[in-house]
């Protein structure tokens, strides 16, 4: 099993949202922040199931039609505030947990980051609370930074 099976694979995909959204059901924001290849398949998935909107950062611009490392709706930059969460795959440094954070508050200075959510169940890295806001352990519970 790859770190992608969970995105490319349709019943690892539902046990994975199914358990999102027990988890994460009680928890109030208004969209999922993500990067990367692996997270950016999954966060359709979990916008339609949780009803959140995305936050794409990406890595780079690399000669794309992209002008910045933030693309979301128009409506979510017009907020006056809102919250969000990051889903990624798992953490091992918390790099780019770190690098999503700095680009989203630099470009959508309203936002307020509450979470960082990851939801490859059985992945063997720890988990890596930064100040500020919570991990939330897809086992249950959760930790605080």
């Amino acid at each position: 099993m790859t770190y992608f099976s969970h995105a490319l694979t349709p019943d690892s995909l539902e046990e994975v949202l199914a358990l999102a959204k027990k988890r994460l059901g009680r928890i109030k924001y208004h969209a999922i922040a993500v990067s990367g290849c692996s997270g950016t398949l999954v966060a359709g998935a979990f916008a339609v199931a949780l009803q959140k909107q995305i936050i794409l950062v990406r890595k780079t611009i690399m000669g794309t039609h992209a002008h910045s490392l933030v693309e979301c709706t128009a409506s979510m930059r017009g907020r006056a505030a809102f919250r969000y969460i990051i889903i990624d795959d798992f953490i091992d440094t918390g790099g780019t947990i770190r690098r999503i954070r700095k680009q989203v508050e630099k470009e959508l200075p309203k936002g307020r980051l509450v979470g960082v959510y990851p939801y490859q169940m059985d992945n063997p890295h720890g988990m890596m609370p930064q100040p500020g806001f919570r991990i939330f352990n897809p086992c249950g519970g959760y930790y605080t930074g």
